[in-house]
């Protein structure tokens, strides 16, 4: 797959960066675009943990995390079985999208956006300061509702700053990358 990250794409003003790719992948460009700036340490996190993990309207699945009912409806969707080194992409805008993508390509593909991103919004101060915002705000969230999330609160407490964690995670991710994504 061919693909290049580009600055100031024409699909989405969210964010400063997008992706262009041969053939297109609609779903996936809206996945990437629609992920939180402020969550990419800990999407790199999840992803070199070999979980899934998305949005309201966008999300990726791991083949080892979806049951026989998900295969099912990937085998009617694409009149195939998925096989163990593909993860589906699903974008929804009122019509639910879905693609697939080789686990490695996709991986590489997250690591040279989330390096462009680095690049972009690491140098603003807004960026840290939202990040530490949100982590607050979402701890309280998690204590007033009684629920018990230790994971999300040490991962916090692990990167209290976004520049370092993006460094931290984007190292692990190509030293995963470098060792052929084992």
């Amino acid at each position: 797959m061919k693909y290049k990250i580009i600055e100031k794409p024409d699909y989405t003003n969210r964010v400063k960066i997008g992706i262009q790719s041969e053939p297109e992948n609609v779903p996936h460009m809206f996945f990437l675009s629609g992920l939180n700036i402020l969550l990419f340490p800990f999407y790199i996190f999840e992803l070199l943990n070999n979980r899934s993990f998305g949005v309201q309207n966008a999300r990726f699945n791991f083949y080892h995390e979806m049951d026989g009912g998900f295969l099912l409806d990937f085998y009617d969707r694409m009149n195939r079985e998925m096989q163990e080194d593909e993860i589906e992409i699903t974008f929804y805008d009122g019509k639910t999208h879905y693609s697939v993508i080789g686990k490695n390509d996709f991986i590489k593909i997250f690591y040279d956006y989330s390096l462009k991103l680095l690049g972009i919004y690491g140098v603003e101060k807004m960026t840290q300061i939202e990040y530490v915002a949100y982590w607050i705000k979402h701890t309280e969230h998690i204590r007033d509702n009684g629920w018990y999330l230790d994971s999300e609160k040490a991962f916090y407490n692990e990167n209290p700053l976004w520049i370092n964690a993006m460094e931290k995670y984007l190292k692990l991710l190509k030293a995963r990358i470098d060792s052929n994504l084992d």
